[in-house]
């Protein structure tokens, strides 16, 4: 092992089931995540620049070269029905229209079994390293005011044109994965930012850490 694999850290972080679609098909390779602690402190006194630079104190996330392994939505309750596949992550297929109540208990039905299999989705926050598919290596870092987002950058979130030809950029997943069009890349992610964050959380124009990576499928 080398000095700077020796160095390098390792962290959770939690992500969305439309996220981690997004750094698994390419379509992003970035977050922005609300600065938060002695970081935000700093910055009363200090240039984000500098803050950054000092990512190895300040960022909960870490620096570059650090990893983080991604927690999401998931369940093994399947695991002894489908032995091929111990782990079910609700970001590949939410399965909600198979889960139906039996009996007063929410499962799913085993053709295998020919029986009614108990099964809910356990909460990303449960997740244990070894159910982790996806592992993001930090290579890029700074400080920036949320409105500063460039629509170059928008785009590295993960906002893209919708696929009807019409133009519309689309961010926000609703219901059965529909997305609301919007006529702009900007109003899309600003759309998609107050969904996680609530109301007038784009107007409050935060300071956001933006963080660029490279992934690892099935780990590293």
């Amino acid at each position: 092992m080398n000095a700077a694999s020796a160095k390098r850290r390792e962290r959770a972080i939690e992500f969305t089931g439309q996220k981690v679609r997004a750094f698994q098909n390419g379509s992003s390779n970035v977050t922005r995540l609300i600065v938060k602690g002695a970081a935000r402190q700093w910055l009363i006194d200090q240039s984000p620049t500098w803050v950054a630079s000092h990512a190895d104190e300040l960022c909960p996330f870490g620096q570059a070269g650090d990893l983080l392994w991604v927690r999401e939505a998931w369940s093994q309750d399947f695991a002894n029905h489908y032995p091929f596949t111990t782990t079910w992550y609700r970001a590949d297929d939410d399965r909600s229209y198979e889960i139906d109540e039996k009996d007063g208990v929410r499962g799913i039905y085993s053709p295998e079994h020919d029986e009614h299999v108990p099964f809910r989705w356990r909460s990303s926050r449960c997740m244990p390293r070894k159910a982790s598919r996806l592992t993001l290596e930090i290579t890029g870092l700074n400080i920036q005011r949320l409105n500063d987002i460039s629509d170059q950058e928008i785009i590295a979130e993960g906002v893209r044109q919708a696929r009807d030809g019409s133009g519309c950029w689309v961010g926000r997943e609703g219901p059965r994965r529909l997305m609301t069009p919007w006529l702009t890349a900007r109003e899309a992610f600003i759309d998609l930012w107050e969904e996680k964050h609530g109301p007038g959380s784009w107007e409050a124009n935060p300071w956001v850490w933006c963080i660029e990576f490279k992934r690892h499928i099935n780990g590293i």
